[in-house]
């Protein structure tokens, strides 16, 4: 079976997280990844991406309004017989309520 390292999240700007992990060993039994985020708010899936070379994974989030305060990530694999494989949390991320869109909105209307 794959080995799927630890998952981390970092912020690359005011709208967007990237969430990396890597695979080691052949992803031939991994059909795609889930990625859920976790808050106070509870656990929502964000999205999905498809294995297609071995290596190295990334998946960009992009921050909601919503998001506000600690925030983590969980990645796990969907193998091709459609189990599920372990799932893995990254570092948690605090997102501050200027960060993101906030700011691109009170900035906007304090343009205007």
């Amino acid at each position: 079976a794959p080995t799927i390292t630890t998952p981390s999240a970092s912020q690359v700007d005011a709208e967007t997280i990237e969430i990396v992990w890597k695979v080691i060993s052949s992803i031939s039994s991994i059909d795609h990844f889930l990625v859920f985020k976790c808050s106070s708010d509870g656990r929502e899936l964000v999205g999905k991406t498809h294995t297609f070379f071995d290596g190295d994974f990334s998946f960009l989030y992009r921050i909601s309004p919503s998001d506000v305060g600690d925030i983590t990530f969980v990645v796990f694999p969907i193998f091709a017989d459609f189990s599920r494989g372990q799932e893995l949390s990254t570092n948690n991320i605090f997102i501050a309520e200027s960060d993101g869109f906030n700011k691109r909105r009170r900035t906007r209307v304090t343009g205007y």
